[in-house]
């Protein structure tokens, strides 16, 4: 009895192998091709290329001119917020700033990429170093000044009132 047991797991394998087939996997949609494409292309030396120089309309400068043209008023807006950088000189540094609840950018966020790329490091620092890191922070909110840092310009951000309107805008 246990042979024939034996003989029918056997002769089930068998079976089970016989009918399998070699086929290849489904082709990907056009979507997932590109996506996978774009993923091959970005290389890890493959560094982001900057163009022109932007004007930001939340440049605090930029945002009392509007103000103006809009109200016929020349009120002075406060600034809400700060955009800065940062150039950490440590991973230390780097570390205590990743972590200080900034949301950091390693390329500046007032150029235009002229090629995007997985990386951005500032031409205007050595290849080992730690690039300029950019973070637009809320007038008041903390961060690290222990770390060398840069006031590139303020900004207003308007604020939205309970009924929708842009407080102080409309």
């Amino acid at each position: 009895m246990n042979i024939n047991k034996l003989t029918i797991i056997t002769l089930l394998g068998i079976a089970t192998l016989a009918a399998c087939k070699d086929e290849p996997l489904p082709a990907p949609d056009a979507q997932q091709a590109a996506e996978q494409q774009q993923l091959e292309a970005a290389q890890p030396d493959d560094m982001m290329q900057l163009g022109q120089e932007l004007q930001d309309p939340y440049r605090l400068s930029n945002m009392q001119q509007a103000y103006a043209n809009i109200t016929g008023s020349k009120a002075l807006l406060q600034p809400t917020h700060r955009y800065m950088r940062f150039l950490p000189k440590t991973e230390d540094e780097y570390d205590a700033l990743k972590y200080s609840g900034l949301e950091l950018f390693d390329f500046p966020l007032h150029y235009e990429i002229a090629q995007p790329g997985s990386q951005y490091h500032d031409p205007s620092l050595p290849a080992e170093a730690i690039t300029w890191q950019y973070a637009v922070i809320p007038m008041g909110q903390v961060f690290p000044e222990s770390i060398e840092h840069e006031l590139l310009y303020e900004v207003f951000i308007p604020d939205h009132d309970a009924d929708g309107s842009k407080s102080g805008l409309l």
